[in-house]
């Protein structure tokens, strides 16, 4: 009966050592990537907000101006929901989008809307 005890405790020790260590790595995160094609004959200034009430009156969680003809642009965000606000000299634009764990969601901006690719 002892050895029974003792070898079930074994066995318990070596499967709960398993599942902590396989349980978290360092290299997960909760980012995704957005990915913005920009296709104008302008300089537009992107920036990019929480998508919460009020967003405007917050600071962007990045922002970039981006110079003429083709160009592309990336940025490493938490999965959530943003607004993308661009502004050229002649024209503005927003639209909503949302960044899933280790996906990618590609935009593009053609003329003076953003557009899915």
């Amino acid at each position: 009966m002892k050895k029974i005890i003792i070898s079930l405790i074994s066995v318990l020790s070596i499967v709960g050592a398993s599942i902590l260590s396989n349980g978290c790595s360092k290299d997960e995160t909760d980012n995704g990537t957005l990915t913005i094609k920009v296709m104008i004959e302008n300089d537009i200034n992107l920036k990019i907000y929480p998508y919460v009430s009020d967003y405007d009156k917050l600071d962007p969680v990045t922002s970039i101006t981006v110079t003429p003809k083709t160009s592309t642009v990336s940025f490493d965000l938490n999965a959530g929901n943003y607004i993308v606000f661009g502004r050229a000299s002649s024209f503005f634009c927003e639209t909503g989008v949302q960044v899933k764990k280790n996906e990618t969601v590609t935009l593009g901006l053609k003329g003076t809307q953003f557009v899915n690719h």
